[in-house]
């Protein structure tokens, strides 16, 4: 199961580093979650899945905002946005 959703996280970021990120963080979430889950009703990898989707979602939000300012420069590992500020340093 865990390389299905590595090889879903990954087709969502393209590339392996962020898609792994990517899984990590939504396995945090789902973890989060778990008590408010009704896992008898529902299936569990169904629901990771769609917290794979909405995470890369909200990266994808967040790199749009940030590329709509002009101190925006990309990432040298992640190729995550990183916000700089009028001096050049990291925010």
């Amino acid at each position: 199961m865990t390389v299905v959703l590595l090889r879903v996280s990954v087709l969502l970021t393209g590339s392996v580093p962020e898609g792994e990120d990517l899984l990590q963080t939504s396995l945090v979430r789902l973890y989060r979650a778990w008590p408010r889950l009704d896992v008898s009703s529902s299936a569990p990898d169904a629901y990771l899945r769609k917290v794979l989707v909405n995470t890369r979602r909200s990266w994808w939000q967040v790199f749009k905002n940030l590329a709509g300012s002009s101190c925006v420069a990309s990432g040298s590992l992640t190729g995550r946005p990183v916000a700089l500020s009028s001096s050049g340093e990291l925010l």
